[in-house]
């Protein structure tokens, strides 16, 4: 049999020069070498065309099959998270939590990059990470136990939410949490006051003062809500949220709302979900009242903020908190 399985099977009925077997005889004028040369010049002509033609195909299929970075995936939506199932099903809800339906979201339909990454992210197939062995958090921590805790809390967040990240085949880092006691400049602004709790996008840093400290020090329910709230900003960042919201151009008061309302309903559910949180109903109504009181223009109107946040405690895939293809009366 030939060796080369690019030709066609040897045909004894053939002869030689045609894809048959080769004679048992002497053949009475041996064939030149001049033949010989060119045969092999052919043979090896062949051969390389057949390795380009080769490279040049599966780079086709390569291109035409490439992920588009801002699509989710089947992986990315199910990887971790999956069907629901007895092994990564999220638990059932506490018993103090009262019972209610909410509607679906609209289903996306981007029309550009940007929309792909805010409307139909990879993340939206995914559980709410459990957050599991956080440090507990008790109320009114003294300075140096508020600090500790929160370094805790951001390692078991970063935890919780990096096998999603790391599954969906993307980068994801840990922030570092920035204490400070005076005004500081950072690489997001000028000053950084020292009554502020900020995360900078530029440093992928939460920035937490002392006084800030203080203050949510008092809160006997929820004095470690705020971290919870940056490491949200901090995912959004890592996702592409706020880049695609730069990229879009778009700074109306309408589309802050809808990157800001969705903080509040992932952090509710995993507020509630977090071991160390031990949440009850007090905290429940405190978180939902906090909202209601809030007074930031670009955060959205109470009654906003206190519908996400309140849908998150019922909340089982990010893309439930998907603010994106909700009603504009859902986002003012």
């Amino acid at each position: 049999m030939s060796s080369d399985p690019h030709r066609p099977p040897l045909d004894p009925r053939m002869p030689p020069e045609q894809g048959g077997m080769p004679s048992q005889q002497q053949p009475s004028q041996p064939p030149t070498k001049g033949i010989d040369a060119a045969g092999m010049a052919l043979f090896v002509v062949a051969l390389v065309l057949m390795v380009i033609v080769g490279v040049v195909g599966l780079g086709v299929v390569f291109y035409l099959n490439r992920e588009d970075p801002t699509e989710p995936t089947e992986k990315a939506a199910q990887g971790r998270a999956g069907p629901p199932n007895e092994v990564n099903k999220p638990p059932s809800l506490p018993d103090w939590l009262p019972e209610r339906k909410w509607p679906k979201n609209p289903p996306a339909s981007p029309k550009t990059k940007e929309e792909r990454v805010l409307m139909a992210n990879w993340l939206y197939g995914y559980y709410v990470p459990i957050p599991k062995g956080c440090p507990t958090l008790k109320p009114r921590p003294s300075v140096a136990e508020y600090k500790e805790k929160a370094r805790g809390l951001v390692d078991c967040l970063y935890d919780s939410w990096a096998p999603l990240f790391f599954d969906a085949g993307k980068d994801f880092n840990k922030p570092e949490v920035k204490f400070f006691d005076k005004d500081v400049k950072s690489s997001c602004r000028r000053r950084i006051l020292k009554s502020t709790l900020y995360y900078c996008i530029a440093e992928t840093s939460i920035y937490v003062s002392d006084l800030a400290i203080r203050i949510a020090s008092q809160d006997k329910h929820l004095p470690y809500a705020d971290i919870f709230r940056m490491f949200i900003f901090h995912v959004q960042q890592w996702a592409g949220f706020q880049d695609a919201v730069i990229s879009r151009g778009k700074k109306d008061d309408e589309t802050f709302h809808r990157l800001l309302l969705q903080t509040p309903c992932i952090q509710a559910r995993q507020m509630l979900m977090a071991d160390s949180m031990n949440m009850k109903y007090e905290e429940h109504a405190a978180f939902v009242m906090r909202l209601f009181r809030s007074k930031k223009k670009r955060q959205g109107s109470p009654a906003s903020a206190v519908y996400w946040g309140t849908r998150g405690f019922y909340a089982e895939r990010i893309g439930d908190c998907n603010t994106w293809t909700a009603p504009s009366d859902l986002v003012e």
